[in-house]
C-alpha cells in the first residue's frame, strides 16, 4: 500500500519536475511525462515488470497541468491494476497507453489497455467497490470525461476516457 501511495505521489511530482525543468509553466509534453511514469513503475514493481512491456502511443501533445495531473493519476492506477492482476503466473504481456486528439468532436481520448486475462465478469462502473476504479471514475468526472471499460475474459481490458482539456480560470 505504501509503495502504491508513493507511486501516486511520484506521478504528481514528475509533472512538477517537468514544468520546472523546461521553464514552461503552463504546458507539459505528455509523451515525455508518460515515459517518465512508466519508468517509475520499475521502482514500485521491479521484477514483476520483467515480462511486461509498455507500448506508448502518444501524438505530439502538450497538456496543461490541470489536465496532465489527473491523466497521470489515472494512468498510474490503471497500469498498477494491470501489473497486479492482468498477468498472473508471470505471464508475458503488453500494456498500451495512448492519447489522441480530435477523434470525437475535438475531444482527447486516453486509452489504457492490456492483453492480460481480463475480468471474469462484466464490470459495472457505477457499482464498483475497488479503490482504484473509484479513483479513476472520480478523476474522469473531475475532467468532465466519459469513462468506458471494455473487457473480455482472456483478451485483456481496455479503459477509454474521452475528455476536453481543462481550462484554468484565474481568480479575480
Amino acid at each position: 500500500i505504501l509503495k502504491e501511495t508513493e507511486s501516486r505521489i511520484q506521478s504528481m511530482a514528475i509533472v512538477h519536475s517537468k514544468l520546472y525543468s523546461t521553464q514552461e509553466y503552463e504546458k507539459i509534453n505528455f509523451a515525455e511525462y508518460v515515459k517518465n511514469l512508466t519508468d517509475n513503475f520499475w521502482n514500485t514493481y521491479g521484477i514483476k515488470l520483467k515480462k511486461l512491456r509498455f507500448d506508448i502511443q502518444i501524438e505530439n501533445i502538450s497538456l496543461n497541468i490541470d489536465t496532465a495531473i489527473p491523466c497521470g493519476l489515472i494512468i498510474n492506477e490503471l497500469v498498477s491494476n494491470s501489473i497486479k492482476y492482468a498477468f498472473p503466473d508471470n505471464r508475458e504481456g503488453i500494456i498500451t497507453i495512448a492519447l489522441t486528439y480530435g477523434n470525437k468532436n475535438n475531444f482527447y481520448e486516453l486509452n489504457v489497455k492490456d492483453n492480460g486475462v481480463g475480468f471474469k465478469n462484466k464490470v459495472n462502473i457505477e457499482n464498483t467497490d475497488t479503490l482504484g476504479i473509484q479513483l479513476v471514475k472520480l478523476l474522469s468526472k473531475q475532467m468532465n470525461g466519459e469513462l468506458e471499460i471494455i473487457t473480455e475474459k482472456n483478451k485483456g481490458t481496455e479503459y477509454m476516457i474521452s475528455f476536453e482539456e481543462s481550462v484554468y480560470k484565474a481568480r479575480k
